[in-house]
């Protein structure tokens, strides 16, 4: 399988993100948050017991990696069976079960 960055239609890059993204070789999935400010001092990732925000898709890399893809096969089924349920939600739900 192939890596994947997805960025919502109204993200703009003002340089390329893979360099950044790549830095954290054991990440199988990395996602933006709602969290305007960086709470690091390090420029590393926030960790996600400390992560004040909710996770944002619109901005989400996933490694092909058994474990992103099953997490991706559960979000694909649970947002297939309740058509009326916001994804970035149960993103969130299935990701907290996940740490």
């Amino acid at each position: 399988g192939f890596d994947a960055l997805l960025a919502d239609i109204d993200a703009v890059f003002i340089r390329n993100p893979l360099p950044y993204l790549l830095c954290f070789p054991l990440a199988d999935v990395l996602v933006s948050s709602d969290h305007l400010h960086n709470s690091t001092t390090d420029g590393g990732l926030e960790l996600p017991t400390s992560a004040h925000a909710t996770m944002n898709v619109g901005m989400l890399y996933v490694r092909a990696r058994p474990q992103a893809t099953a997490l991706l096969r559960e979000w694909d089924r649970r947002c297939s069976s309740n058509l009326n349920f916001w994804e970035q939600a149960i993103f969130n739900e299935l990701a907290k079960d996940n740490r």
